[in-house]
């Protein structure tokens, strides 16, 4: 009967003295990672979590505060012209970076060579130059060539076309020469050439607004008849075109919809061809952009301008203050529908004071191109060395487009006393899909490194600029040089996307967005913790 009695009290005390041991347990005895005394743990599962890592739940869910005004959008926004005096004289970053812009216009005037004359060694270094000081500064770059810039006639001349008006000189041959005289094709073929290894190595930062052809290089008033209607012209500007496509490898903006349309891209090309409205709201057409005689039909044409904006830029220049169009109503309807990634400069400083003063400023300037956000997430909670770690996200995009370049998303990471894991690749996903408007969800299982440190870890989320630098030809130095421009804008993180939430989530030192650092890592299971 004592023995009995003797048992039952031992039943009766147990908890405490389980208690008394965890609380007395000497250090050896303790899982460092974990933090749990390595004998009691499955007792631990049925008794309140003594601490935050003694126990844990299987999955960690969360939910994120947003913030408004602009974020990190590379390639997005107001684009400033980049070279002095439009287009002529020395690269200056000053204003753009000093206002926040990540992308801006280089104008490059051909007007020297437009009668077929070769571009020197110095002009092409000195464009390879400009390009690499953009990357320096992280900015992406509108390049716009034009061998007709045009002038300020005398007064009661035409603004183009017409007669000859002498608005320059040519300093080789001293002869006066018209600015509105464009280049025949073959001469843009031969130079084009030329540019070729200059806009390859540099793809990482360069995109091309029309150019070449006509006055300003956008693609009208050619008075070599390349922007004619016939049949020989179109064929001709098809010709140019393919010369492009060949050039370098980035995406080519047209100046109209029609033009798109009348050059006959296949489907992959057309992924490349986006378009460039050089008169914005200017007009009730938009000063041609548009062929339909009415509002209906207008508004189908803004609806397939929009579809392309899903794999190729569009934007577009502000070229007259023409209220109640500029107008932020319509500026804001219109940006939306037709999916804006940029404005280049224009007249902006008519039209931005006004959006300024009617309120619309901050909020076109925010939401140009992409803005994401995240909503939530839902993770493991534990973190195991060559295991997958589940990862969900639902990220909004409340910006006017998608990002039109590929922005691969990669996991990273990132434990106690500084050890980061290389980026991990989530397959399949490519931001470009994330389109306007839209929630979209990250659904993915992230190998977890073997190296992993125990203890406290988090993760994050980061979206590089996504020019591959692995894809070239080691024996050539074109290629060679691309592939090291392509990694220095990879590996750059204002290049990188930020989310617009508040807290703790943005981390500008290396461009990732943290989503937790709340996980725990190591190779010993981790109790789960009672239901209350």
């Amino acid at each position: 009967m004592g023995i009995h009695l003797e048992i039952l009290l031992a039943l009766f005390t147990l908890p405490l003295a389980l208690a008394d041991t965890a609380s007395s347990t000497p250090t050896d005895a303790i899982d460092s990672t974990l933090n749990v005394p390595k004998k009691m743990d499955r007792m631990l599962s049925s008794k309140p979590c003594p601490d935050a890592f003694a126990c844990m739940p299987a999955e960690l869910t969360q939910t994120y505060s947003t913030i408004e005004g602009r974020v990190q959008s590379p390639g997005t926004g107001f684009a400033p012209d980049l070279l002095k005096n439009q287009g002529e004289g020395e690269y200056s970053s000053h204003w753009p970076i000093s206002q926040g812009a990540t992308e801006g216009r280089m104008y490059i005037r051909l007007d020297a060579y437009k009668r077929g004359e070769e571009l020197p060694p110095s002009f092409l270094k000195d464009l390879d130059e400009k390009l690499a000081r953009a990357r320096k500064d992280h900015l992406k770059i509108i390049l716009r060539f034009a061998y007709a810039y045009g002038c300020q006639p005398p007064s009661g001349e035409p603004t183009y076309g017409g007669k000859a008006v002498v608005c320059d000189q040519d300093k080789k041959k001293g002869e006066p020469w018209n600015n509105f005289d464009d280049a025949s094709d073959d001469t843009v073929v031969r130079h084009l050439k030329q540019l070729g290894p200059v806009l390859r190595r540099n793809s990482d930062v360069v995109s091309i607004a029309e150019g070449f052809v006509g006055l300003w290089g956008e693609g009208h008033s050619s008075t070599n008849g390349l922007s004619d209607q016939d049949a020989k012209a179109i064929q001709a500007r098809r010709g140019l075109m393919d010369a492009m496509l060949k050039s370098y490898p980035g995406p080519i903006s047209l100046r109209t919809p029609k033009a798109r349309d009348q050059l006959g891209f296949d489907s992959a090309e057309q992924s490349r061809v986006g378009l460039d409205n050089d008169c914005f709201l200017a007009s009730d057409h938009d000063a041609g952009t548009y062929e339909g005689d009415s509002q209906a039909a207008r508004s189908k044409e803004k609806d397939d301008i929009g579809k392309v904006a899903s794999t190729a830029p569009v934007g577009g220049e502000l070229c007259r203050s023409n209220p109640p169009r500029t107008d932020c109503a319509t500026a804001l309807a219109e940006l939306k529908q037709l999916h804006f990634s940029y404005l280049t400069a224009g007249v902006s400083d008519k039209v931005f004071p006004q959006w300024k003063a009617d309120g619309c400023y901050d909020q076109i300037m925010s939401h140009l191109g992409y803005r994401f956000s995240l909503k939530s997430t839902t993770m493991d909670s534990q973190l195991k060395p060559n295991t997958v770690f589940h990862l969900k996200a639902v990220i909004h995009n409340d910006g006017f487009a998608a990002p039109y370049a590929s922005r691969p998303v990669f996991a990273v990471f990132k434990c106690e006393g500084g050890w980061k894991s290389k980026p991990i690749a989530l397959k399949g996903e490519d931001a470009r899909s994330w389109q306007p408007d839209q929630d979209h969800t990250v659904d993915a299982g992230v190998p977890v490194p073997p190296n992993l440190p125990k203890g406290k870890c988090g993760v994050s989320m980061s979206l590089p600029d996504g020019c591959d630098p692995t894809n070239h030809d080691e024996k050539d130095a074109d290629e060679t040089a691309r592939s090291e421009n392509c990694k220095q804008s990879f590996n750059d993180p204002k290049n990188a996307i930020q989310f617009a939430n508040g807290g703790d989530v943005w981390h500008g030192a290396d461009g990732t967005n943290q989503l937790s650092d709340e996980l725990l890592a190591g190779d010993s299971p981790v109790p789960a913790c009672p239901h209350k």
